[in-house]
């Protein structure tokens, strides 16, 4: 499963529509990735990983249904804290 984790956006996309990983298979692996090596980078400040898990969910089983799909559907990302994100917290640069 670690051959996913330092592919390209593009090539990640392309794996979940072909079916070789699915989206939450592909969160999965890097919610343990972030877990191995955040504490000592402290990169990701929050989460909401219910969320993430629900979204990518809906992701497959749109694919599953044939719906159409967006350039991105269903690549985990991770937004910076001083974007607005409803739910999340919102540093903008404090403390």
């Amino acid at each position: 499963m670690d051959e996913f984790a330092f592919k390209s956006a593009a090539q990640l996309v392309e794996d979940i529509r072909k079916g070789r990983i699915s989206s939450l298979e592909l969160l999965e692996l890097y919610i343990k990735r972030t877990e191995r090596f955040n504490p000592q980078l402290n990169a990701v400040v929050s989460e909401d990983l219910e969320c993430a898990r629900e979204k990518a969910t809906a992701a497959d089983d749109a694919i599953a249904r044939g719906e159409g799909i967006g350039r991105l559907h269903g690549l985990p990302v991770t937004i910076k804290d001083t974007i607005e994100v409803e739910g999340m917290p919102c540093t903008s640069g404090s403390p």
